[in-house]
Protein backbone atom coordinates (compact mmCIF):
# COMPACT_ATOMS: atom_id res chain seq x y z
CA UNK A 1 0.00 0.00 0.00
CA UNK A 2 1.45 3.34 -1.02
CA UNK A 3 1.70 6.11 1.54
CA UNK A 4 -0.62 9.00 0.72
CA UNK A 5 1.87 11.72 1.63
CA UNK A 6 5.60 11.40 2.22
CA UNK A 7 5.46 14.05 4.92
CA UNK A 8 2.61 16.51 4.60
CA UNK A 9 1.66 18.74 7.52
CA UNK A 10 -2.08 19.48 7.64
CA UNK A 11 -3.05 23.03 6.85
CA UNK A 12 -4.89 24.73 9.73
CA UNK A 13 -7.57 26.09 7.40
CA UNK A 14 -8.15 22.64 5.95
CA UNK A 15 -8.37 21.15 9.43
CA UNK A 16 -10.88 23.81 10.48
CA UNK A 17 -13.05 22.95 7.47
CA UNK A 18 -12.67 19.24 8.20
CA UNK A 19 -13.73 19.65 11.83
CA UNK A 20 -16.67 21.88 10.93
CA UNK A 21 -17.88 19.46 8.26
CA UNK A 22 -17.76 16.61 10.76
CA UNK A 23 -19.85 18.58 13.25
CA UNK A 24 -22.33 19.51 10.52
CA UNK A 25 -22.71 15.80 9.78
CA UNK A 26 -23.09 14.93 13.45
CA UNK A 27 -23.63 17.66 16.04
CA UNK A 28 -21.67 15.78 18.71
CA UNK A 29 -18.08 14.62 18.18
CA UNK A 30 -15.30 13.09 20.24
CA UNK A 31 -11.90 14.74 19.92
CA UNK A 32 -10.12 11.38 19.62
CA UNK A 33 -12.49 10.23 16.87
CA UNK A 34 -11.71 13.37 14.89
CA UNK A 35 -7.99 12.67 15.27
CA UNK A 36 -8.48 9.14 13.95
CA UNK A 37 -10.55 10.35 10.97
CA UNK A 38 -8.07 13.08 10.05
CA UNK A 39 -5.17 10.64 10.33
CA UNK A 40 -6.95 8.12 8.10
CA UNK A 41 -7.74 10.84 5.57
CA UNK A 42 -4.21 12.28 5.40
CA UNK A 43 -1.82 9.40 6.01
CA UNK A 44 -1.19 5.72 5.46
CA UNK A 45 -2.03 3.79 8.67
CA UNK A 46 0.86 1.40 7.92
CA UNK A 47 3.45 4.15 7.78
CA UNK A 48 6.49 3.83 10.03
CA UNK A 49 5.92 7.42 11.11
CA UNK A 50 2.26 6.87 12.01
CA UNK A 51 2.82 7.79 15.68
CA UNK A 52 4.37 11.12 14.71
CA UNK A 53 1.59 11.72 12.19
CA UNK A 54 -1.03 10.98 14.83
CA UNK A 55 0.59 13.46 17.24
CA UNK A 56 0.52 16.08 14.49
CA UNK A 57 -3.15 15.36 13.77
CA UNK A 58 -4.05 15.55 17.45
CA UNK A 59 -2.24 18.89 17.76
CA UNK A 60 -4.14 20.37 14.81
CA UNK A 61 -7.50 18.97 15.91
CA UNK A 62 -7.09 20.46 19.40
CA UNK A 63 -6.07 23.82 17.99
CA UNK A 64 -9.05 23.79 15.64
CA UNK A 65 -11.50 22.86 18.41
CA UNK A 66 -10.09 25.59 20.65
CA UNK A 67 -10.35 28.16 17.85
CA UNK A 68 -13.93 27.19 16.98
CA UNK A 69 -14.87 27.16 20.66
CA UNK A 70 -13.33 30.61 21.17
CA UNK A 71 -15.70 32.17 18.63
CA UNK A 72 -18.69 30.31 20.06
CA UNK A 73 -19.25 27.65 17.39
CA UNK A 74 -18.51 24.67 19.66
CA UNK A 75 -19.39 23.85 23.27
CA UNK A 76 -17.66 21.29 25.47
CA UNK A 77 -19.75 18.56 27.03
CA UNK A 78 -20.17 18.79 30.81
CA UNK A 79 -20.59 15.05 31.25
CA UNK A 80 -18.16 13.43 28.79
CA UNK A 81 -14.48 14.35 28.65
CA UNK A 82 -13.18 15.24 25.19
CA UNK A 83 -16.67 15.54 23.72
CA UNK A 84 -17.92 18.66 21.96
CA UNK A 85 -21.15 19.65 20.28
CA UNK A 86 -22.24 22.28 17.79
CA UNK A 87 -23.56 25.37 19.58
CA UNK A 88 -26.92 27.01 18.94
CA UNK A 89 -25.04 30.03 17.59
CA UNK A 90 -23.38 27.85 14.94
CA UNK A 91 -26.73 26.33 13.98
CA UNK A 92 -28.23 29.81 13.57
CA UNK A 93 -25.27 30.92 11.43
CA UNK A 94 -25.15 27.93 9.09
CA UNK A 95 -28.88 27.18 9.06
CA UNK A 96 -30.70 30.39 10.02
CA UNK A 97 -34.38 29.73 10.78
CA UNK A 98 -36.85 31.27 8.38
CA UNK A 99 -38.94 34.04 9.97
CA UNK A 100 -41.90 35.03 7.81
CA UNK A 101 -42.85 38.06 9.93
CA UNK A 102 -39.62 40.03 9.30
CA UNK A 103 -39.86 43.77 8.69
CA UNK A 104 -37.44 44.83 5.93
CA UNK A 105 -37.75 48.52 6.84
CA UNK A 106 -36.67 47.84 10.42
CA UNK A 107 -33.84 45.63 9.21
CA UNK A 108 -32.69 48.42 6.92
CA UNK A 109 -32.87 50.91 9.80
CA UNK A 110 -30.85 48.51 11.95
CA UNK A 111 -28.09 48.24 9.32
CA UNK A 112 -27.83 52.05 9.18
CA UNK A 113 -27.41 52.15 12.98
CA UNK A 114 -24.70 49.47 12.92
CA UNK A 115 -22.96 51.26 10.07
CA UNK A 116 -22.91 54.49 12.10
CA UNK A 117 -21.28 52.63 14.99
CA UNK A 118 -18.60 51.30 12.64
CA UNK A 119 -17.93 54.86 11.43
CA UNK A 120 -17.65 55.93 15.08
CA UNK A 121 -15.05 53.19 15.63
CA UNK A 122 -13.09 54.57 12.66
CA UNK A 123 -12.87 57.94 14.43
CA UNK A 124 -12.10 56.27 17.77
CA UNK A 125 -9.22 54.34 16.21
CA UNK A 126 -7.82 57.48 14.60
CA UNK A 127 -7.95 59.32 17.93
CA UNK A 128 -6.13 56.46 19.68
CA UNK A 129 -3.42 56.40 17.03
CA UNK A 130 -2.97 60.18 17.20
CA UNK A 131 -2.52 59.99 20.98
CA UNK A 132 -0.12 57.08 20.67
CA UNK A 133 1.98 58.90 18.07
CA UNK A 134 2.15 61.97 20.32
CA UNK A 135 3.32 59.92 23.31
CA UNK A 136 5.88 57.99 21.25
CA UNK A 137 7.29 61.15 19.68
CA UNK A 138 7.58 62.84 23.10
CA UNK A 139 9.37 59.83 24.60
CA UNK A 140 11.78 59.57 21.66
CA UNK A 141 12.52 63.28 21.95
CA UNK A 142 13.13 62.79 25.70
CA UNK A 143 15.62 59.98 25.08
CA UNK A 144 17.50 62.05 22.51
CA UNK A 145 17.54 65.03 24.88
CA UNK A 146 18.97 62.93 27.72
CA UNK A 147 21.69 61.48 25.50
CA UNK A 148 22.56 64.92 24.17
CA UNK A 149 22.69 66.31 27.70
CA UNK A 150 24.98 63.51 28.82
CA UNK A 151 27.26 64.09 25.86
CA UNK A 152 27.87 67.66 26.99
CA UNK A 153 28.12 66.90 30.73
CA UNK A 154 31.51 66.20 32.28
CA UNK A 155 30.43 65.03 35.71
CA UNK A 156 27.89 62.39 34.61
CA UNK A 157 28.66 58.83 33.55
CA UNK A 158 26.46 56.65 31.35
CA UNK A 159 27.48 53.01 31.67
CA UNK A 160 26.71 50.21 29.23
CA UNK A 161 23.59 48.80 30.95
CA UNK A 162 21.47 51.99 31.00
CA UNK A 163 22.76 52.88 27.53
CA UNK A 164 21.51 49.53 26.20
CA UNK A 165 18.14 50.06 27.90
CA UNK A 166 17.85 53.54 26.37
CA UNK A 167 18.72 52.11 22.95
CA UNK A 168 16.17 49.29 23.22
CA UNK A 169 13.55 51.75 24.44
CA UNK A 170 14.19 53.97 21.42
CA UNK A 171 13.96 51.04 18.99
CA UNK A 172 10.71 49.76 20.52
CA UNK A 173 9.22 53.24 20.32
CA UNK A 174 10.13 53.30 16.64
CA UNK A 175 8.33 49.97 16.20
CA UNK A 176 5.26 51.41 17.93
CA UNK A 177 5.32 54.35 15.53
CA UNK A 178 5.55 51.94 12.59
CA UNK A 179 2.44 50.11 13.82
CA UNK A 180 0.63 53.44 14.07
CA UNK A 181 1.68 54.47 10.57
CA UNK A 182 0.56 51.12 9.13
CA UNK A 183 -2.85 51.83 10.67
CA UNK A 184 -3.04 55.13 8.77
CA UNK A 185 -2.60 53.44 5.36
CA UNK A 186 -5.97 53.89 3.60
CA UNK A 187 -7.86 50.66 2.92
CA UNK A 188 -10.63 51.26 0.41
CA UNK A 189 -11.42 47.66 -0.50
CA UNK A 190 -12.01 45.08 2.23
CA UNK A 191 -12.83 42.36 -0.35
CA UNK A 192 -16.26 41.84 1.21
CA UNK A 193 -19.17 41.14 -1.11
CA UNK A 194 -19.15 41.04 -4.90
CA UNK A 195 -17.54 44.47 -5.34
CA UNK A 196 -20.70 46.02 -6.82
CA UNK A 197 -21.58 48.06 -3.74
CA UNK A 198 -23.04 51.43 -4.71
CA UNK A 199 -22.39 52.83 -1.20
CA UNK A 200 -18.64 52.30 -1.05
CA UNK A 201 -15.82 54.37 -2.56
CA UNK A 202 -14.73 51.42 -4.70
CA UNK A 203 -18.23 50.88 -6.04
CA UNK A 204 -18.83 54.59 -6.75
CA UNK A 205 -15.41 55.23 -8.26
CA UNK A 206 -15.89 52.30 -10.64
CA UNK A 207 -18.31 54.44 -12.67
CA UNK A 208 -15.78 57.28 -12.90
CA UNK A 209 -13.06 54.87 -14.01
CA UNK A 210 -15.36 53.41 -16.64
CA UNK A 211 -16.09 56.90 -17.95
CA UNK A 212 -12.35 57.54 -18.35
CA UNK A 213 -11.71 54.13 -19.90
CA UNK A 214 -14.47 54.51 -22.51
CA UNK A 215 -13.42 57.98 -23.66
CA UNK A 216 -15.40 60.39 -21.50
CA UNK A 217 -19.02 61.41 -21.08
CA UNK A 218 -19.72 61.18 -24.77
CA UNK A 219 -19.58 57.37 -24.56
CA UNK A 220 -20.29 56.70 -20.88
CA UNK A 221 -21.78 59.20 -18.43
CA UNK A 222 -20.81 58.09 -14.91
CA UNK A 223 -23.53 60.10 -13.17
CA UNK A 224 -26.28 58.74 -15.44
CA UNK A 225 -25.39 55.08 -15.02
CA UNK A 226 -24.78 55.49 -11.30
CA UNK A 227 -28.16 57.20 -10.89
CA UNK A 228 -29.91 54.46 -12.87
CA UNK A 229 -28.31 51.72 -10.75
CA UNK A 230 -29.31 53.43 -7.52
CA UNK A 231 -32.83 54.17 -8.77
CA UNK A 232 -33.45 50.53 -9.66
CA UNK A 233 -32.26 49.20 -6.28
CA UNK A 234 -34.90 47.61 -4.04
CA UNK A 235 -34.94 47.00 -0.28
CA UNK A 236 -33.09 43.70 -0.60
CA UNK A 237 -30.36 45.40 -2.63
CA UNK A 238 -29.99 48.13 0.00
CA UNK A 239 -29.84 45.55 2.78
CA UNK A 240 -27.17 43.59 0.93
CA UNK A 241 -25.06 46.69 0.28
CA UNK A 242 -25.36 47.82 3.91
CA UNK A 243 -24.42 44.38 5.23
CA UNK A 244 -21.37 44.11 2.95
CA UNK A 245 -20.30 47.61 3.96
CA UNK A 246 -20.67 46.75 7.67
CA UNK A 247 -18.57 43.61 7.22
CA UNK A 248 -15.92 45.58 5.34
CA UNK A 249 -15.74 48.35 7.94
CA UNK A 250 -15.63 45.81 10.75
CA UNK A 251 -12.73 44.01 9.03
CA UNK A 252 -10.78 47.27 8.84
CA UNK A 253 -11.65 48.17 12.44
CA UNK A 254 -10.51 44.79 13.77
CA UNK A 255 -7.23 45.21 11.87
CA UNK A 256 -6.84 48.68 13.40
CA UNK A 257 -7.53 47.36 16.90
CA UNK A 258 -4.83 44.71 16.50
CA UNK A 259 -2.27 47.27 15.30
CA UNK A 260 -3.14 49.73 18.07
CA UNK A 261 -2.79 47.01 20.73
CA UNK A 262 0.64 46.09 19.40
CA UNK A 263 1.66 49.74 19.34
CA UNK A 264 0.43 50.36 22.90
CA UNK A 265 2.20 47.30 24.28
CA UNK A 266 5.41 48.35 22.52
CA UNK A 267 5.09 51.79 24.11
CA UNK A 268 4.45 50.30 27.57
CA UNK A 269 7.53 48.06 27.27
CA UNK A 270 9.57 51.03 26.08
CA UNK A 271 8.45 53.16 29.04
CA UNK A 272 9.42 50.34 31.40
CA UNK A 273 12.91 50.15 29.89
CA UNK A 274 13.18 53.93 29.98
CA UNK A 275 12.27 54.07 33.67
CA UNK A 276 14.67 51.23 34.50
CA UNK A 277 17.52 52.87 32.59
CA UNK A 278 16.90 56.20 34.31
CA UNK A 279 16.88 54.59 37.76
CA UNK A 280 20.16 52.75 37.10
CA UNK A 281 21.72 55.89 35.65
CA UNK A 282 20.60 57.99 38.66
CA UNK A 283 21.96 55.46 41.17
CA UNK A 284 25.29 55.28 39.39
CA UNK A 285 25.68 59.08 39.41
CA UNK A 286 24.63 59.82 42.98
CA UNK A 287 27.29 61.89 44.70
CA UNK A 288 27.88 60.82 48.29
Amino acid sequence: MQEKEAFCLPNSTEVNRFVLDEFKTNNTQQEENLVVKLFAQKYNPQSKLRRIYKIICRFHIRNSIQALSAIGLLNESDSVSGEYYLSNLAKEIFSPPHKPDKDCDKLLEWTYAVGDKQYFLYSWNDAKVSGLLTVDAALMAGILFVLQLLDSANNLTLTLIPLVFYAFSFVILAISIIFSLIHTIPRLNSKMGNGHNLKTMIGINRFVLMQKMFGGKKYFRAEKYYFDCVKESNVDDLLEMNIFQILGMNTNNIRSHALIRKGVWATVISIGLLILATIIFSIQNIQF
